[in-house]
């Protein structure tokens, strides 16, 4: 998740998408909790939009989810707190 996270920030979404993919496939194989699922369905959403970080369908309860009820490992697949990573984007998007 990380490192989709960083293509994303270095502008290479071409990379990201066949990240994303991988992940997929990694999640149809072993049971990922429920943080990292949330946090796929979000970047997904945003690949389908060329990961331009405009509003998506349920969005805000969605971050509210990730930010009040499913724990963040600081050690695991999010070394930056994805919420607050993905705000950061849209706050970027609206200048």
């Amino acid at each position: 998740l990380f490192e989709i996270m960083i293509l994303v920030d270095k502008n290479e979404p071409d990379i990201a998408t066949q990240k994303l993919e991988s992940l997929r496939k990694h999640m149809s194989r072993y049971t990922p909790d429920a943080r990292i699922k949330s946090c796929f369905k979000m970047l997904m959403a945003q690949e389908r939009m060329g990961f331009s970080f405009g509003p998506i369908q349920d969005e805000a309860q969605q971050l509210e989810n990730l930010q009040q009820n499913l724990y963040w490992d600081p050690i695991g697949q999010e070394v930056i707190r994805f919420d607050e990573w993905y705000l950061e984007r849209r706050a970027r998007k609206k200048r």
